[in-house]
């Protein structure tokens, strides 16, 4: 009997130990409770599975980022319910679990996305809640952004012709970048964007004295290569241009962009 209960306990202790040294990514995210994915520095994926008759319960991500950066969350489908619509909600909150960003369908078939700027050593709670289904996965990439944007005009970045600069507008901030552009002869403005966001990014672009020459323009989110160019409705003037980029009207959260111009 002694032997039996000795060979319990270390069968017990081996199955912890190994639970332990998993990998964070890969455990299984419990509904009504948060699993640590750690410090992003790159990607991975966790799976997230409810219990019986707990489908409407919120569950929770929570992670860090080791640099500024974004990070991208991807949803698909359990195996098991492979070619299943499956739909929920989903959205990022602090530290404290308090909301950041709007809440946001996912619906699918095959894979959904949404993505947020984060600042590095801030913890972050991604959450998602489903609606007919036990469970989906999220796979996440977290690539890391060096933003050289002015919080005002004053200390805008100037950006040199032709060259792209990226800028980050982080979740639960209610700010916007800055940058200068020094137009040296008469010329029609072009300014290109690429964006990986959540509910779009606004632009204007205001001259020397602070009159605003062409804006609003919404920039949804983008493919990974696609661009989007906004040409300024007339010939400008010789001189000094600002562009204030933000978040679109009514979103708490952004994420990802890059811009130049010509």
């Amino acid at each position: 009997m002694k032997k039996l209960i000795t060979n319990l306990l270390l069968t017990v202790i081996i199955i912890l130990a190994v639970e332990a040294a998993l990998p964070a990514g890969n455990r299984v995210v419990v509904a009504k409770e948060a699993v640590n994915i750690g410090t992003l520095s790159s990607k991975g994926s966790t799976e997230v599975r409810w219990k019986e008759g707990e489908s409407d319960e919120w569950a929770y991500i929570q992670f860090k980022a080791k640099k500024d950066g974004y990070v991208t969350f991807t949803a698909a489908n359990l195996p098991e319910n492979a070619g299943q619509l499956t739909r929920g909600t989903w959205l990022l909150c602090n530290s404290a679990k308090k909301e950041i960003s709007s809440t946001d369908w996912c619906g699918f078939y095959v894979e959904d996305n949404i993505t947020f700027a984060v600042k590095r050593n801030t913890t972050y709670f991604f959450k998602v809640k489903l609606y007919g289904s036990n469970g989906l996965i999220i796979n996440y990439e977290y690539k890391s952004i060096t933003d050289k944007s002015g919080n005002k005009k004053a200390n805008a970045y100037k950006l040199k012709k032709k060259k792209s600069v990226p800028g980050l507008l982080m979740a639960g901030e209610n700010k916007a970048d800055w940058y200068m552009i020094t137009l040296t002869q008469k010329q029609v403005l072009k300014i290109t964007f690429t964006t990986k966001s959540y509910r779009g990014i606004q632009m204007d672009v205001f001259d020397k004295k602070g009159k605003k020459i062409d804006g609003p323009s919404v920039f949804q989110p983008t493919g990974a290569n696609e661009k989007v160019t906004v040409t300024s409705k007339k010939k400008l003037s010789k001189g000094t241009y600002y562009v204030k980029v933000y978040c679109l009207k009514g979103a708490k959260a952004c994420g990802y962009y890059s811009l130049s111009w010509k």
